[in-house]
């Protein structure tokens, strides 16, 4: 099976910050579910984890074989996917929520990421620089605005606080993607 050989970096990274213990989990783009997978260890409730690609959800379900898990298949872009997700839970709003490797396929990261700000507590969002593959955001400054703001007329998601909380190394590229904490 496949592995994303950032994840237990990824985890501990968050887990320090949050308890997973009783939590319900949505991870949008969860690839082969290795952070869904860590999240149930660690005692989450309920994870649901959105794919694009039904090959992944499927790796994930088996992975996470536990009827804690819910794997859907679909953009993590639709509000649509975000009210399947909130049906599986049975609650309008999950504990905490994760958007790793995701961001610069997005055609719309503003709407996705308010709309994860809206539907869960709390919001790990990982940022992937101008030179790391794919990457749009300048720099660390730039995400920061990006994710807080500063007044109404800023183009940003609105998180009443956004910090870095650590970083991973991309092996290969040898690029850091920032793991950002983000709370209403």
């Amino acid at each position: 099976m496949k592995h994303n050989l950032r994840a237990p970096l990824m985890f501990d990274i968050i887990s320090s910050h949050v308890s997973f213990k009783d939590a319900t989990v949505l991870d949008l783009g969860c690839g082969y579910g290795d952070m869904c997978s860590y999240a149930l260890v660690a005692g989450a409730r309920k994870v649901v984890g959105v794919d694009q690609n039904p090959e992944m959800i499927k790796t994930t379900t088996e992975r996470c074989s536990s009827e804690s898990f819910h794997g859907l298949v679909g953009t993590v872009e639709s509000r649509s996917m975000f009210d399947l997700a909130s049906q599986v839970i049975g609650w309008k709003t999950f504990n905490i929520g994760y958007f790793f490797s995701v961001f610069p396929y997005l055609n719309t990261p503003i709407q996705t990421l308010t709309m994860m700000r809206t539907m869960c507590d709390v919001c790990f969002v990982e940022a992937q620089y101008v030179g790391d593959g794919p990457g749009t955001i300048l720099d660390t400054g730039a995400m920061e605005y990006l994710l807080s703001g500063d007044g109404e007329d800023s183009p940003s998601v609105g998180f009443w606080e956004a910090k870095m909380i650590g970083f991973t190394v991309v092996k290969g590229r040898d690029t850091k993607r920032e793991i950002w904490l983000c709370s209403n």
